[in-house]
C-alpha cells in the first residue's frame, strides 16, 4: 500500500478515537483484525474500526484486566500501570507500522512476553 493511501486509512481510524474520547470510552482491542474495509471495489480505501466488545469506560480503566493482543499491547499494560485512551493510540501506531514496513513491529512468540521474568515469584530467569 502506498504511503499516501496509508495516511488516508490512518486518518479514518483516528476519527473514531476522537469520538470515543469525547464519550469516555477506550476501545482496548485495536489490531489489524478489527479494521474492516467497507467495500474494496467501490471505496477501496474506506475502513471502519470494529469489535467494541472489549471496550471500557475511561473511569473504569484502572479496574479492568487487560486482554490486549501482545503485539499491540501498550507498555503501561505490560508493566501493570493504569491506562487511558493513549492505549488505543499506541495500538494504532503498531498497526500503522505494520502497514508501512509490511511486518510486525514487535514480532515473536507470545509466550515469551505473556509472563515477563521480572514478575515471576522466582526472580529473573
Amino acid at each position: 500500500m502506498p504511503l499516501q493511501d496509508i495516511r488516508i486509512v490512518i486518518q479514518q481510524l483516528a476519527t473514531p478515537f476522537d469520538a470515543l474520547k469525547k464519550v469516555g470510552v477506550i476501545h482496548t482491542d485495536v489490531k489489524t483484525n478489527n479494521i474492516m474495509y467497507v467495500d474494496q471495489t467501490i471505496k477501496p480505501l474506506q475502513v471502519k474500526l470494529i469489535d467494541f466488545d472489549m471496550s471500557v469506560f475511561t473511569k473504569d480503566a484502572k479496574s479492568i484486566r487487560d486482554n490486549q493482543v501482545l503485539r499491540y499491547k501498550a507498555p503501561e499494560l505490560i508493566f501493570g500501570l493504569s491506562y487511558s485512551e493513549a492505549l488505543d493510540i499506541w495500538s494504532l501506531g503498531c498497526v500503522m507500522s505494520e502497514m508501512v514496513f509490511k511486518c510486525k513491529l514487535f514480532p515473536g512468540a507470545a509466550l515469551l512476553y505473556d509472563q515477563p521474568s521480572w514478575t515471576s515469584t522466582n526472580g529473573p530467569s
